[in-house]
C-alpha cells in the first residue's frame, strides 16, 4: 500500500491509510438526490482529527442512501489483511465502499459494519470479505476485488430507517494478514523478501536494505547445522561487497542476490 498520507495511529493500527480532520484530503458527498431522492450527507472535518458523517436519511421519492467519498490513488494494498476502523457511531450500520475506478456509478466493492451509539469502538473489515454491489443488491457474478487497485473509499448509510445520523471517524489504517514468524533458515530468507518487497516498491529501498541486512545477520549468527559454513562465508563476502555502495537501490538489490545466494545453498 502507497503511503504518503500519515495519521498517528498510537497502538490501533500497523500502519495508516489517510490523514483525517482538516489535512485530510478531499470529501464528497454523494447522495440519493442523484436520483431523485431527497436525503442530506455531509463531509466535516473536525480540529480534533475527525471526520464527521452527518445528515439525515429520507425515504422520500425512491431515496434512501447517503455518502461521502474520498479518492487517491494512495488507497492501493500491496498486500492482504483488513482495513480497520476507528469510530464513534450512532447505533446504526453503515457500509466501507471501495471503489477501482473514480466513474464506476453505482458499482463499488461493500461491507457492512455496526455502530454502537455515542461509543468508540475498532472494526476490522477484511479485504477478502468486500463484496461487488450496484444499486444496493451483491451481484452474484462479478470480479473480486482487487485491492491494487482501489482508488476511492467511502462510507454510506443506507439502514431504510430515515431520520439524524451520525458517524465520527476517527482513524482509518491497515493491518497486513499476520505471518508466522521464521523456525528455519529458509523461513527467514523468504520472510525477510515478503517484508522487503513491498518496501521496495512504494519507494522506500532504505528500510528494505534494512530487511534484508538484518536476515543476513540473522543467518550468520545460526549454529552451523542450520546454515552450513560456506553459506555463511558467502553472507559474509556479499555484506563486505556492498559495505561502499551509496544508492540505497543498488544495496537493496545487492542484498536481495545474497539471500536468493544463501537459500540456494542450504
Amino acid at each position: 500500500m502507497k503511503l504518503t498520507m500519515l495519521l498517528p495511529m498510537t497502538s490501533l493500527l500497523s500502519t495508516s491509510v489517510m490523514a483525517l480532520g482538516p489535512a485530510s484530503p478531499d470529501w464528497y458527498a454523494v447522495n440519493d438526490g442523484v436520483m431523485g431522492g431527497r436525503s442530506a450527507g455531509s463531509a466535516i472535518p473536525l480540529d480534533d482529527g475527525v471526520i464527521r458523517f452527518e445528515g439525515t436519511l429520507s425515504l422520500e421519492n425512491n431515496g434512501g442512501f447517503a455518502s461521502i467519498r474520498a479518492d487517491s490513488p494512495e488507497f492501493a494494498f500491496d498486500q492482504d489483511g483488513q482495513i480497520v476502523l476507528r469510530v464513534r457511531g450512532d447505533g446504526r450500520a453503515y457500509t466501507l465502499d471501495l471503489r477501482t475506478a473514480r466513474r464506476q456509478g453505482a458499482f463499488s466493492y461493500k461491507q457492512a459494519f455496526e455502530t454502537k451509539a455515542d461509543e468508540i469502538t475498532d472494526i476490522r473489515l477484511p479485504l477478502s470479505r468486500f463484496r461487488a454491489t450496484a444499486f444496493g443488491r451483491q451481484m452474484p457474478v462479478a470480479t473480486p476485488l482487487d485491492p491494487a487497485k482501489v482508488v476511492s473509499l467511502g462510507f454510506m448509510l443506507a439502514d431504510g430507517q430515515p431520520g439524524a445520523f451520525r458517524l465520527d471517524v476517527l482513524a482509518i489504517g491497515f493491518e497486513p494478514t499476520a505471518i508466522p514468524l521464521a523456525d528455519t533458515p529458509a523461513g527467514l530468507i523468504d520472510l525477510a523478501i515478503h517484508h522487503g518487497v513491498p518496501l521496495f516498491n512504494r519507494g522506500d529501498a532504505d528500510a528494505c536494505a534494512a530487511v534484508y541486512a538484518t536476515a543476513l545477520h540473522a543467518l550468520i549468527l545460526m549454529p552451523d547445522t542450520m546454515v552450513p559454513p560456506e553459506v555463511k562465508a558467502r553472507i559474509v563476502e556479499d555484506i563486505r561487497a556492498l559495505e561502499g555502495e551509496v544508492n540505497v537501490q543498488t544495496r537493496a538489490w545487492g542484498l536481495r542476490h545474497a539471500l536468493d545466494r544463501a537459500r540456494a545453498g542450504l
